[in-house]
Protein backbone atom coordinates (compact mmCIF):
# COMPACT_ATOMS: atom_id res chain seq x y z
CA UNK A 1 0.00 0.00 0.00
CA UNK A 2 1.20 3.48 -0.68
CA UNK A 3 0.05 6.55 1.58
CA UNK A 4 2.18 9.83 -0.27
CA UNK A 5 -1.15 11.58 -0.09
CA UNK A 6 0.81 14.37 0.89
CA UNK A 7 0.01 18.24 -0.69
CA UNK A 8 3.36 19.01 -2.95
CA UNK A 9 3.30 23.35 -3.31
CA UNK A 10 2.68 23.80 -7.00
CA UNK A 11 5.42 26.13 -7.10
CA UNK A 12 8.37 24.75 -4.79
CA UNK A 13 10.56 22.72 -7.56
CA UNK A 14 12.91 22.40 -4.56
CA UNK A 15 10.14 20.78 -2.80
CA UNK A 16 9.25 18.56 -6.15
CA UNK A 17 13.36 17.65 -6.65
CA UNK A 18 13.58 16.63 -2.80
CA UNK A 19 10.28 14.39 -2.53
CA UNK A 20 11.96 12.52 -5.50
CA UNK A 21 15.13 12.30 -3.94
CA UNK A 22 13.42 10.83 -0.97
CA UNK A 23 11.93 8.23 -3.03
CA UNK A 24 16.02 7.13 -3.90
CA UNK A 25 14.89 7.21 -7.84
CA UNK A 26 11.89 4.82 -7.59
CA UNK A 27 10.94 4.63 -11.18
CA UNK A 28 13.77 4.49 -13.99
CA UNK A 29 12.95 3.69 -17.60
CA UNK A 30 14.96 3.14 -20.63
CA UNK A 31 13.43 4.39 -24.05
CA UNK A 32 15.29 5.87 -27.12
CA UNK A 33 18.54 5.50 -25.52
CA UNK A 34 16.97 8.00 -22.41
CA UNK A 35 17.14 7.25 -18.90
CA UNK A 36 13.99 9.26 -17.24
CA UNK A 37 15.15 9.47 -13.48
CA UNK A 38 12.02 10.02 -10.99
CA UNK A 39 13.49 13.37 -10.07
CA UNK A 40 13.02 14.56 -13.90
CA UNK A 41 9.42 12.62 -14.05
CA UNK A 42 8.10 15.07 -10.74
CA UNK A 43 9.11 18.11 -12.57
CA UNK A 44 7.39 16.89 -15.65
CA UNK A 45 3.73 15.72 -13.83
CA UNK A 46 1.24 18.63 -14.63
CA UNK A 47 -2.65 18.31 -13.88
CA UNK A 48 -2.99 17.96 -17.63
CA UNK A 49 -0.94 15.06 -18.16
CA UNK A 50 -2.71 13.71 -15.31
CA UNK A 51 -5.87 14.26 -16.84
CA UNK A 52 -4.53 12.62 -20.31
CA UNK A 53 -2.97 9.74 -18.35
CA UNK A 54 -6.59 8.69 -17.24
CA UNK A 55 -8.95 9.28 -20.33
CA UNK A 56 -5.79 7.41 -22.31
CA UNK A 57 -6.14 4.56 -19.68
CA UNK A 58 -2.22 5.10 -19.30
CA UNK A 59 -3.13 5.07 -15.49
CA UNK A 60 -3.90 0.85 -14.81
CA UNK A 61 -4.78 -1.21 -11.79
CA UNK A 62 -2.31 -3.52 -11.08
CA UNK A 63 -3.34 -6.72 -8.69
CA UNK A 64 -2.30 -7.88 -5.64
CA UNK A 65 -3.48 -11.27 -4.16
CA UNK A 66 -4.44 -11.55 -1.04
CA UNK A 67 -4.03 -15.11 0.48
CA UNK A 68 -5.73 -16.51 3.78
CA UNK A 69 -3.22 -17.40 5.83
CA UNK A 70 -4.43 -20.72 6.66
CA UNK A 71 -4.97 -22.78 3.13
CA UNK A 72 -2.86 -20.31 1.79
CA UNK A 73 -5.94 -19.90 -1.28
CA UNK A 74 -6.69 -16.69 -2.95
CA UNK A 75 -9.28 -15.01 -1.56
CA UNK A 76 -9.26 -11.68 -3.08
CA UNK A 77 -6.83 -9.14 -4.92
CA UNK A 78 -5.95 -5.60 -4.36
CA UNK A 79 -6.29 -2.97 -7.05
CA UNK A 80 -2.72 -0.43 -7.00
CA UNK A 81 -2.21 1.96 -9.61
CA UNK A 82 0.60 2.53 -11.85
CA UNK A 83 1.38 4.66 -15.10
CA UNK A 84 2.25 2.87 -17.88
CA UNK A 85 3.86 6.17 -19.73
CA UNK A 86 4.84 5.96 -23.67
CA UNK A 87 7.82 7.70 -22.77
CA UNK A 88 8.92 7.07 -19.01
CA UNK A 89 7.54 3.24 -18.99
CA UNK A 90 6.07 1.67 -15.90
CA UNK A 91 6.08 4.38 -13.04
CA UNK A 92 5.01 3.20 -9.64
CA UNK A 93 2.68 5.29 -7.41
CA UNK A 94 5.22 6.48 -5.22
CA UNK A 95 5.85 9.04 -8.04
CA UNK A 96 2.89 9.59 -9.30
CA UNK A 97 0.13 10.17 -6.52
CA UNK A 98 0.94 12.50 -4.71
CA UNK A 99 -0.10 14.87 -7.90
CA UNK A 100 -3.18 13.71 -7.68
CA UNK A 101 -4.16 14.99 -4.49
CA UNK A 102 -1.81 18.28 -5.20
CA UNK A 103 -3.72 18.64 -8.50
CA UNK A 104 -7.26 17.21 -6.50
CA UNK A 105 -7.56 14.97 -8.52
CA UNK A 106 -8.03 11.86 -6.07
CA UNK A 107 -11.42 11.18 -6.49
CA UNK A 108 -10.81 10.99 -10.77
CA UNK A 109 -8.17 8.48 -10.19
CA UNK A 110 -10.53 6.39 -7.04
CA UNK A 111 -13.71 6.39 -9.86
CA UNK A 112 -11.06 5.47 -12.51
CA UNK A 113 -9.68 2.44 -10.28
CA UNK A 114 -13.04 1.28 -9.31
CA UNK A 115 -14.39 1.13 -13.02
CA UNK A 116 -11.31 -0.83 -14.17
CA UNK A 117 -11.50 -3.32 -10.91
CA UNK A 118 -15.59 -3.39 -11.59
CA UNK A 119 -14.56 -4.24 -15.62
CA UNK A 120 -12.04 -6.76 -14.30
CA UNK A 121 -14.91 -8.58 -12.18
CA UNK A 122 -17.21 -8.54 -15.17
CA UNK A 123 -14.98 -10.49 -17.47
CA UNK A 124 -13.97 -12.75 -14.53
CA UNK A 125 -17.87 -13.73 -13.46
CA UNK A 126 -18.05 -14.31 -17.04
CA UNK A 127 -15.65 -17.46 -17.00
CA UNK A 128 -17.29 -18.25 -13.78
CA UNK A 129 -14.57 -16.52 -11.29
CA UNK A 130 -15.94 -14.39 -8.30
CA UNK A 131 -12.75 -11.91 -7.14
CA UNK A 132 -13.72 -9.72 -4.69
CA UNK A 133 -11.38 -5.87 -5.05
CA UNK A 134 -10.05 -3.64 -2.75
CA UNK A 135 -9.77 -0.12 -3.95
CA UNK A 136 -7.63 2.37 -2.50
CA UNK A 137 -10.12 5.28 -0.87
CA UNK A 138 -8.24 8.68 0.33
CA UNK A 139 -9.57 9.27 3.92
CA UNK A 140 -10.41 12.66 3.28
CA UNK A 141 -12.58 12.54 -0.04
CA UNK A 142 -15.56 11.34 2.94
CA UNK A 143 -16.04 15.32 3.88
CA UNK A 144 -17.53 14.97 0.58
CA UNK A 145 -21.21 13.51 2.44
CA UNK A 146 -22.27 12.58 -1.42
CA UNK A 147 -19.31 10.23 -2.18
CA UNK A 148 -20.95 7.49 -0.45
CA UNK A 149 -23.93 7.27 -2.65
CA UNK A 150 -22.48 8.26 -5.87
CA UNK A 151 -19.72 4.75 -5.07
CA UNK A 152 -22.70 2.92 -4.77
CA UNK A 153 -24.59 4.48 -7.42
CA UNK A 154 -21.69 4.36 -9.83
CA UNK A 155 -21.73 0.21 -8.92
CA UNK A 156 -24.72 -0.24 -9.85
CA UNK A 157 -24.31 1.38 -13.05
CA UNK A 158 -21.59 -0.91 -13.76
CA UNK A 159 -23.52 -3.56 -13.04
CA UNK A 160 -21.25 -4.81 -10.24
CA UNK A 161 -21.98 -5.77 -7.23
CA UNK A 162 -21.55 -3.59 -3.54
CA UNK A 163 -20.37 -6.79 -1.28
CA UNK A 164 -17.63 -7.62 -4.23
CA UNK A 165 -15.82 -4.20 -3.56
CA UNK A 166 -13.81 -2.71 -0.52
CA UNK A 167 -12.70 0.12 -0.07
CA UNK A 168 -9.37 0.79 2.11
CA UNK A 169 -9.11 4.26 3.72
CA UNK A 170 -5.59 5.18 4.22
CA UNK A 171 -4.30 5.87 7.71
CA UNK A 172 -2.23 8.70 6.67
CA UNK A 173 -5.03 10.75 5.28
CA UNK A 174 -7.60 12.15 7.34
CA UNK A 175 -11.57 13.67 7.33
CA UNK A 176 -11.90 17.58 9.04
CA UNK A 177 -14.14 16.05 11.27
CA UNK A 178 -14.55 12.37 13.01
CA UNK A 179 -18.26 12.95 12.30
CA UNK A 180 -17.68 12.66 8.68
CA UNK A 181 -15.53 9.87 9.31
CA UNK A 182 -17.69 7.79 11.39
CA UNK A 183 -20.80 8.94 8.98
CA UNK A 184 -19.05 8.50 5.47
CA UNK A 185 -18.16 4.52 6.53
CA UNK A 186 -21.54 3.99 8.27
CA UNK A 187 -22.73 4.59 4.63
CA UNK A 188 -20.55 3.30 2.87
CA UNK A 189 -21.36 -0.50 5.23
CA UNK A 190 -24.89 0.57 4.83
CA UNK A 191 -24.62 0.12 0.43
CA UNK A 192 -22.35 -3.19 1.43
CA UNK A 193 -19.35 -2.25 0.78
CA UNK A 194 -16.20 -3.62 3.03
CA UNK A 195 -14.05 -1.41 4.81
CA UNK A 196 -10.91 -1.64 5.57
CA UNK A 197 -8.49 0.33 7.87
CA UNK A 198 -5.23 0.76 5.74
CA UNK A 199 -1.56 1.25 7.42
CA UNK A 200 -2.03 0.52 10.49
CA UNK A 201 1.03 0.81 12.24
CA UNK A 202 2.41 3.82 11.01
CA UNK A 203 0.37 6.08 12.94
CA UNK A 204 0.21 4.26 16.49
CA UNK A 205 -3.35 6.69 17.32
CA UNK A 206 -5.11 4.77 14.65
CA UNK A 207 -6.78 2.38 16.91
CA UNK A 208 -8.93 4.82 18.04
CA UNK A 209 -10.23 5.65 14.46
CA UNK A 210 -10.57 1.65 14.86
CA UNK A 211 -12.74 1.74 17.79
CA UNK A 212 -14.81 4.79 15.89
CA UNK A 213 -15.67 3.51 13.00
CA UNK A 214 -17.85 -0.16 11.59
CA UNK A 215 -14.99 -1.02 9.36
CA UNK A 216 -14.50 -5.09 8.35
CA UNK A 217 -11.40 -5.30 7.98
CA UNK A 218 -7.70 -4.33 9.72
CA UNK A 219 -4.76 -3.96 7.36
CA UNK A 220 -1.62 -4.50 9.47
CA UNK A 221 1.49 -1.94 7.40
CA UNK A 222 4.24 -3.75 6.71
CA UNK A 223 6.59 -1.45 8.28
CA UNK A 224 4.34 -4.08 11.61
CA UNK A 225 5.17 -7.03 9.92
CA UNK A 226 8.47 -7.32 8.20
CA UNK A 227 10.94 -8.70 10.83
CA UNK A 228 8.06 -9.09 13.14
CA UNK A 229 9.07 -12.77 14.18
CA UNK A 230 12.70 -11.73 15.60
CA UNK A 231 11.19 -8.13 17.31
CA UNK A 232 9.00 -9.46 20.69
CA UNK A 233 7.45 -5.50 20.82
CA UNK A 234 6.21 -5.31 17.17
CA UNK A 235 5.02 -8.88 17.80
CA UNK A 236 3.30 -8.44 21.00
CA UNK A 237 1.85 -4.77 19.59
CA UNK A 238 0.93 -7.42 15.72
CA UNK A 239 -1.08 -9.91 18.35
CA UNK A 240 -2.68 -6.86 20.18
CA UNK A 241 -4.31 -5.39 17.36
CA UNK A 242 -5.24 -8.96 15.91
CA UNK A 243 -6.64 -9.70 19.17
CA UNK A 244 -8.49 -6.03 19.66
CA UNK A 245 -10.02 -6.57 16.17
CA UNK A 246 -10.99 -10.27 16.40
CA UNK A 247 -13.14 -9.05 19.66
CA UNK A 248 -14.80 -6.24 17.11
CA UNK A 249 -15.36 -9.28 14.62
CA UNK A 250 -12.89 -7.91 11.91
CA UNK A 251 -10.80 -9.81 9.45
CA UNK A 252 -6.90 -9.09 9.76
CA UNK A 253 -4.84 -8.43 6.46
CA UNK A 254 -1.03 -8.76 6.99
CA UNK A 255 0.93 -6.77 4.15
CA UNK A 256 4.40 -6.92 3.42
CA UNK A 257 4.83 -10.93 4.49
CA UNK A 258 7.91 -11.71 2.83
CA UNK A 259 9.56 -14.96 5.05
CA UNK A 260 8.06 -18.15 5.97
CA UNK A 261 8.74 -17.46 9.45
CA UNK A 262 6.46 -14.09 9.44
CA UNK A 263 3.80 -15.82 7.90
CA UNK A 264 4.24 -18.63 10.83
CA UNK A 265 4.18 -16.09 13.52
CA UNK A 266 0.85 -14.20 11.29
CA UNK A 267 -0.87 -18.24 11.70
CA UNK A 268 -0.30 -18.60 15.01
CA UNK A 269 -1.14 -14.61 16.00
CA UNK A 270 -4.85 -15.32 14.61
CA UNK A 271 -4.13 -13.48 11.12
CA UNK A 272 -6.75 -13.97 8.59
CA UNK A 273 -5.58 -12.75 5.44
CA UNK A 274 -1.63 -12.07 3.94
CA UNK A 275 -0.40 -9.72 1.23
CA UNK A 276 3.56 -10.16 0.23
CA UNK A 277 5.88 -10.49 -2.04
CA UNK A 278 6.44 -14.04 -0.93
CA UNK A 279 2.85 -14.75 -2.75
CA UNK A 280 3.16 -12.42 -5.66
CA UNK A 281 3.82 -9.13 -6.39
CA UNK A 282 1.03 -6.10 -7.99
CA UNK A 283 0.77 -7.91 -11.23
CA UNK A 284 -1.00 -6.85 -14.86
CA UNK A 285 -4.56 -8.25 -15.15
CA UNK A 286 -2.98 -10.63 -17.92
CA UNK A 287 -0.10 -11.93 -15.63
CA UNK A 288 -2.87 -12.61 -12.72
CA UNK A 289 -4.51 -14.84 -14.60
CA UNK A 290 -1.12 -16.85 -15.17
CA UNK A 291 -0.61 -16.40 -11.40
CA UNK A 292 -4.32 -17.83 -10.68
CA UNK A 293 -3.80 -20.80 -12.95
CA UNK A 294 -0.17 -21.87 -11.96
CA UNK A 295 -1.48 -21.62 -8.09
CA UNK A 296 -4.90 -23.51 -8.92
CA UNK A 297 -7.03 -20.76 -8.18
CA UNK A 298 -9.49 -21.12 -11.36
Amino acid sequence: MYSLFSSPSHTSTDWRVNQRKQIGGASKSQKNNVLWTSEQVGLLITRNSLLNALEQKQIQAWLQPKIAVGSQQLVAVEALARWSHPEWGVLTPDVFLPWFESYDLDEALLMHMLEEALAFQTYWREQGVVIPVAVNLPTHLLDDSTLPQRLGQFVEAKQGRHSDISFELLETSDTATTHALFTGVCSLADYGFGLALDDFGVDYGSMQRLLLAPFSELKLDRSLVQGVSDMPERAELVRTAIRTSKQRGLKVTAEGVETQAELAFLQQAGCDYAQGYMFAKPLPVAELATWMRQHGAV
